[in-house]
């Protein structure tokens, strides 16, 4: 397997520029994975160096792996069902709004909740289930936390179990991960950022504001995993749906998320997943806000998983997600040049 030469080196510049203090990174090919770890756990003197087996907050990457993952067995088995109105679970919703709407980013909910992170978890449940439902309805990808928070909750309410107990029970288990919720031991974890309203380093317990509210029963943020914990899930993907001797789902489901499933099956959004068209390949990807990325090709068996806390150091959002779609653009041209090199 070759190493990702002009990718590592621009991680590794990316550390040397500020961006954030360490890093873990592996890529994956068909059976063989390497892995590179760099860096130190914050940017303090004398810091401890990055080392495998330490728990990143995956942040956003949990709606992907947990959420998504979750809901691509229970569509298969017909144990719910996407496109039903959220009413179900929400009887003050706007009932055009459905399932599959929240986990596409296109229900269009929309809106300022006062006072939001102060709020208790059913008061915040509700807030978000109420908002209003903008002119992107149906029609337009926007990314939000909403959809996915809700989403969680119908798994909870439809299941009789917090997500996180959903997740444990059909995935981290049978998988033997080490990856959960929290709150874990502060030694075992990279150290996210110094929260100004908490008043404390976050380490081991998620940054997250609505995770923080709703813990374990949150579908869109919450996960603590190592980087074996996500090459695992991955190579769940990779594989189609079975992995040594566990048959998580059909491989025709798998395959079904190379295609769009928004409403109208026009805007490049997987069941959770984002979509990179490069070239004849879809590339399947999702990012946290903690600097956390997965990006995998379901037909050629590749992927680049890399976990950082770049909020520790680097909170520009918007700067941050640019240097990281040039990353993510880099890998894909390695991957496309050694295919037809």
């Amino acid at each position: 397997m070759k190493k990702f030469v002009k990718t590592m080196k621009k991680i590794e510049d990316f550390m040397s520029e500020g961006v954030f203090p360490g890093f873990s990174v592996a890529f994956i090919e068909e059976e063989k994975v390497i892995k590179f770890f760099g860096g130190t756990l914050t940017n303090h003197e004398h810091s401890k160096l990055i080392e495998d087996g330490l728990f990143y907050d995956l942040a956003s990457v949990t709606k992907a792996f947990v959420t998504s993952t979750l809901l691509v067995q229970m569509v298969e088995k017909g144990e719910i069902h996407l496109d039903e109105s959220i009413i179900r679970w929400f009887p003050n919703a706007d009932k055009r709004v459905t399932l599959r709407h929240l986990i596409t980013h296109t229900s269009g909910l929309w809106g300022y909740i006062e006072n939001r992170n102060e709020l208790a978890p059913e008061e915040l449940i509700e807030a978000l289930s109420t908002l209003p439902v903008t002119e992107t309805f149906h029609h337009t990808v926007k990314y939000t936390d909403t959809g996915f928070v809700l989403a969680g909750i119908i798994l909870e309410k439809e299941f009789g179990k917090p997500i996180a107990d959903l997740f444990e029970e059909r995935i981290a288990r049978p998988l033997k991960l080490t990856a959960s919720y929290g709150p874990l031991p502060s030694e075992r974890c990279v150290p996210t950022a110094f929260e100004e309203r908490r008043g404390r380093l976050l380490q081991g317990e998620v940054h997250d504001p609505k995770a923080s509210i709703l813990q374990r029963r949150c579908g869109s943020a919450g996960l603590l995993a190592t980087l074996d914990d996500c090459i695992t899930l991955v190579q769940l993907y990779l594989h189609d749906g079975k992995l040594g001797d566990f048959e998580y789902c059909s491989a025709e489901m798998m395959q079904s998320l190379l295609k769009d499933w928004i409403p109208t099956r026009q805007a490049g959004r997987s069941l959770g997943w984002d979509m990179d068209q490069v070239g004849e390949q879809i590339w399947l990807r999702h990012t946290g806000f903690t600097g956390t990325t997965v990006l995998m090709n379901l037909t050629t068996k590749q992927a680049m998983i890399l976990l950082t806390n770049r909020i520790h150091q680097y909170e520009d959002t918007p700067s941050y997600n640019r240097l990281r779609e040039e990353l993510i653009l880099l890998y894909e041209q390695e991957v496309q040049y050694k295919e037809t090199s």
